[in-house]
């Protein structure tokens, strides 16, 4: 069939005024819609409706969900598929809005039995499929893991609805419309429990319906493919929140390390107190923890496969677009950057289980994904920034170049920060140097010239020396925290100044790194107010 438009009789739009669950009227109610609009390209929606299956099969799957009902399967589809398709033709503001209920059926729904199309996807991607009554269709999702995946997602969530027979949770690690609720069978961990507790603002998960997002209600006017960067704030969850303990090991290391960061935050803060610092409104709400980091991990070696990778074509084609000179190592082709052994990256761009990769999408233009890739002996090898491969796509898009482009000159831009051993995570530098616009000043060529100089200089020293310097970085910086945090409980009138005595208090030699630290913890919360 051609990638020509066809358009119905007529000037009376289709009427939606039938039951969604027909899946045969729902799919004419569809083309002729579109077809009203001479927007209806039987090849393109055909592309894009597969592009839908895949991203939501692939976050059924995430959710840990060996089987789902057939039903809510491709009505979830179609749901996706329109939305994408709308957005691909650039018809947001053309009025068409999906006029069903984006929770019509629950995932668990059998009526038409489960759906073999996911079932198919998961054998084609060497993933097991479960049935209704096999204790695997469940999924692995206990509290700590199910906290995991609330911390990649920055979106208010919905009150939980009953599921019959499977136990889900968490978040969606891709990008646009939400995964799935909670089902009220998902229990929450006890006020004992030593696993970390959400706020109460993240607490209601939602119902166990089709994969649909909040903001995909027939009432709302909310964009759905805008970037949830914005949305992020200075409400931070505590520090337990962001430990999560796989070990009685693990559990007995946090400890110490609470314990500690625990008793240096009250000796400082006892001091800011006899002094009369402490009082009136804090520069960070006392119900905000700074989060306790792991201590410095080089060169680690991971079991999980990388993601998806975006595809080769469409980044070599913008690459070309933009007239990028294709340079040496460590630029492994387009868009694609090495990383050296020595940056944290469990630390700094992973996270525990992964959360804080996941959580990434949300700081970077819908369209974008940033994936990494790994040798043959598990390490880390390198970045890659390119279209979302989840997503369709025209190469030739503007703002697609333009998005693939800006999250290009982010990464390399962190990297040679991480690279000199700094303990920035990338979420955080999206967030504060994104804000603040720093490095806008240089061109594309000026910032990937800084990274081969540092590149080529670094080359003359072993890794061992790099990985002392970071390292001791990294120490210091967790040493330093809860001094600074302390320090932003003070009114901001105080805070600054109270720093900058602190920035100088071990002399010339620590300041530079002293003052990092405070512009790194503090651009967490307010990064105009974190410029000393």
């Amino acid at each position: 069939m051609s990638d020509l438009p066809t358009t119905t009789t007529g000037s009376t739009p289709p009427s939606a005024d039938f039951n969604p669950r027909d899946r045969e009227k729902r799919e004419r109610f569809i083309r002729d819609t579109f077809s009203h609009k001479r927007q209806w390209f039987p090849d393109k929606w055909k592309r894009v409706r597969a592009g839908a299956q895949n991203q939501v099969a692939l976050r059924l799957h995430t959710l840990g969900l060996s089987w789902t009902g057939s039903s809510a399967f491709d009505y979830s589809v179609d749901f996706l598929a329109w939305l994408e398709y709308v957005r691909l033709l650039m018809l947001e503001g053309s009025g068409l809005r999906w006029p069903w209920d984006p929770d019509e059926i629950e995932i668990w729904e059998l009526e038409e039995g489960i759906s073999e199309r996911y079932k198919t996807w998961l054998v084609d991607h060497g993933h097991q499929a479960g049935t209704p009554q096999n204790p695997k269709g469940r999924g692995d999702l206990g509290p700590s893991k199910l906290l995991d995946m609330q911390a990649a997602s920055s979106q208010p969530s919905r009150k939980p609805t009953k599921a019959p027979d499977q136990t889900q949770g968490g978040l969606s690690t891709s990008r646009g419309p939400q995964p799935p609720k909670l089902s009220r069978s998902q229990k929450r961990p006890s006020a004992t429990s030593r696993e970390p507790q959400p706020d109460k603002r993240s607490q209601n998960q939602g119902g166990s319906r089709a994969i649909f997002p909040e903001s995909s209600k027939p009432v709302s006017n909310r964009h759905t493919t805008s970037s949830m960067a914005h949305q992020w704030s200075s409400s931070q969850p505590t520090t337990r929140v962001l430990v999560c303990k796989s070990s009685s090991a693990d559990s007995g290391k946090w400890k110490v390390l609470e314990e500690e960061f625990g008793r240096r935050f009250d000796t400082t803060l006892t001091k800011l107190r006899d002094d009369g610092f402490i009082g009136g409104e804090p520069t960070i709400r006392w119900g905000v923890m700074l989060p306790l980091r792991q201590p410095y991990r080089p060169a680690p070696k991971l079991k999980r496969p990388p993601p998806r990778l975006p595809d080769r074509n469409f980044r070599q084609h913008i690459w070309d677009a933009l007239e990028i000179l294709h340079r040496s190592k460590p630029y492994l082709g387009p868009f694609e950057v090495a990383l050296t052994p020595w940056v944290d990256f469990l630390d700094l761009l992973f996270g525990e289980r992964g959360t804080m990769f996941a959580s990434i999408g949300g700081l970077i233009p819908r369209d974008v994904a940033i994936a990494w890739t790994k040798g043959r002996n598990g390490v880390p090898n390198s970045l890659v920034v390119g279209p979302n491969p989840i997503l369709a796509h025209d190469p030739d898009s503007p703002t697609m170049r333009d998005g693939v482009h800006k999250v290009w000159r982010q990464v390399i831009q962190w990297l040679r920060l991480a690279q000199a051993g700094r303990p920035l995570r990338f979420s955080d530098f999206l967030r504060c140097f994104g804000t603040l616009k720093i490095g806008e000043d240089k061109s594309t060529v000026e910032l990937m010239d800084d990274l081969f100089d540092a590149c080529e200089a670094a080359s003359r020293s072993p890794f061992a020396a790099h990985a002392r310097i970071a390292q001791a970085k990294k120490e210091n910086f967790i040493r330093w925290t809860p001094e600074i945090h302390a320090y932003l409980k003070v009114p901001s009138s105080h805070a600054g100044i109270l720093l900058r005595k602190w920035v100088f208090q071990l002399g010339e030699v620590s300041a530079n790194e002293r003052a990092t630290a405070v512009f790194d913890l503090w651009g967490q919360h307010s990064p105009t107010e974190a410029l000393l």
